[in-house]
């Protein structure tokens, strides 16, 4: 199996662990660093509090969040838990996100419920916010992961994708 997006991340960010990754303020205004190596840390521990959840390889995993550290690495953990990732836009409204969790036939919405409350309970998809998120992976035991093959959904091998300019 070739190196997918989330082990070309996390074989970039060990490399060079010390140097850092992220300088941001938080919500409490409190300044925070993460080194490279904590960033690959936090992405390992996320990927794992989402098999906590319940969730599996091929399903499908959405993301309210502004732009933040918190964002690239639920993006990351989602591509190394093998799961589908769909990013709802901040400035969206409230019904173009169920037509985006709709669509993209999302398990699960990450809600930043600091920002996006409002948007924060969407119909008929199981929701946790960010910060809930944050603890489930600060409990979870640090394993090292490789990226997960998506659970097939058929016995058949997937048809070649057809190149309409042929």
């Amino acid at each position: 199996m070739t190196p997918g997006y989330a082990d070309l991340i996390l074989s970039a960010l060990r490399r060079r662990p010390e140097r850092t990754a992220f300088r941001f303020t938080g919500d409490d205004g409190t300044k925070h660093t993460w080194t490279y190596s904590e960033t690959a840390e936090r992405i390992e521990r996320t990927a794992a509090a989402f098999g906590r959840l319940g969730l599996m390889p091929g399903n499908g995993l959405a993301l309210l969040c502004g732009p933040n550290p918190q964002a690239f690495t639920v993006m990351a953990a989602a591509c190394l838990a093998g799961l589908r990732y769909t990013a709802l836009h901040p400035l969206a409204t409230a019904d173009t996100d169920r037509t985006v969790l709709r669509d993209s036939v999302s398990d699960c919405l990450v809600v930043d419920d600091t920002r996006f409350a409002a948007r924060a309970r969407p119909d008929g998809t199981k929701a946790i916010s960010l910060a809930e998120l944050d603890r489930i992976a600060a409990d979870t035991p640090l394993v090292r992961m490789t990226r997960a093959a998506p659970r097939s959904t058929s016995s058949t091998p997937a048809a070649r994708p057809v190149n309409p300019r042929a």
